[in-house]
């Protein structure tokens, strides 16, 4: 009888080991130049640290990052060693051609997938430029790469397509290789409308690890949509106070309206104080974003 129950207790050990085995590390992004990228100059905290205003002053921010402004960062600020890894593609689905650059390979498994979709006269270079906007994009590919992801930025057509089509094609190549891997979406400007309405579909919201809002369009028709309440994908809105292009009131209120409607969703929102329509693609930190929404990925 003991021998039975030893036996018994045995298998018990060995398969919560097992369960253990196959359960994933939780993903991580290793600091990289948080000293030069992480939020400084923070003006309040609220919500727990969810809604956070950051100052904003061009001759610290701009000046004092660029060696020629909005044009080539300061040296220090970029590692364009990840640059090897960086290549323009096409891909084509039924129909649908899309050109992107990526940086690592789509094609191979990886742990996560970043996707930059451009806003209103950007193209598919804008997310992967090295020395615009302070060298913030350099630093993203880096902590992508070093977490063993894969960057791209798509190009997403004509001046009318909102490109949604564009950027599913790219999402679902990559969920073809890297099964359950998150993906992170990140829009700018008009694209915004881009990630709403991928937020909003249940087939491919269940990919998404995270979205992230950079001076955009707001989308209050994703609070009506099942998906806040089946995937609770984790959703970052950042925008500069002084933007003249879009108004960040709104994105001000979706937060504010996704606070109490849903208290419990992963939501953040980033104010910088001062900002223009540009300013979050420079000043957001990066890694603190992406570490966040890995830890909240409520899929």
């Amino acid at each position: 009888m003991k021998r039975w129950t030893a036996c018994v207790a045995l298998l018990a050990l060995l398969s919560s080991a097992a369960v253990a085995a196959e359960k994933p590390k939780p993903l991580r992004f290793a600091p990289f130049k948080d000293d030069l990228f992480g939020y400084q100059n923070i003006v309040s905290s609220a919500d727990a640290g969810a809604y956070l205003t950051i100052d904003f002053n061009r001759q610290r921010d701009v000046i004092g990052r660029d060696l020629v402004p909005e044009k080539t960062a300061q040296p220090d600020r970029i590692d364009l060693a990840v640059t090897k890894l960086q290549s323009d593609q096409l891909l084509e689905d039924h129909g649908v051609r899309v050109r992107y650059v990526e940086v690592g390979d789509i094609e191979k498994p990886a742990k996560a997938a970043f996707i930059f979709v451009h806003g209103f006269q950007g193209n598919r270079f804008q997310g992967v430029d090295d020395q615009m906007f302070g060298g913030n994009f350099n630093r993203l590919k880096n902590l992508v790469i070093k977490a063993g992801g894969v960057y791209l930025s798509p190009g997403l057509g004509n001046e009318g397509d909102t490109g949604t089509n564009p950027v599913e094609v790219v999402m679902r190549e990559f969920a073809k290789n890297s099964p359950g891997a998150p993906i992170f979406l990140a829009c700018s400007s008009n694209g915004g409308k881009v990630c709403w309405k991928i937020a909003g579909d249940p087939e491919m919201a269940k990919l998404l690890g995270g979205v992230v809002l950079l001076g955009a369009t707001s989308g209050f028709s994703f609070l009506d949509s099942p998906v806040p309440r089946q995937y609770r994908i984790p959703i970052l809105i950042a925008h500069g106070s002084g933007d003249r292009i879009i108004s960040g009131d709104a994105s001000v209120q979706l937060y504010k309206t996704m606070r109490s409607t849903m208290p419990d969703y992963p939501v953040r929102l980033v104010v910088f104080k001062s900002g223009a329509h540009g300013t979050p693609m420079r000043l957001i930190d990066w890694r603190d974003t992406l570490n966040w929404m890995a830890a909240n990925d409520g899929r």
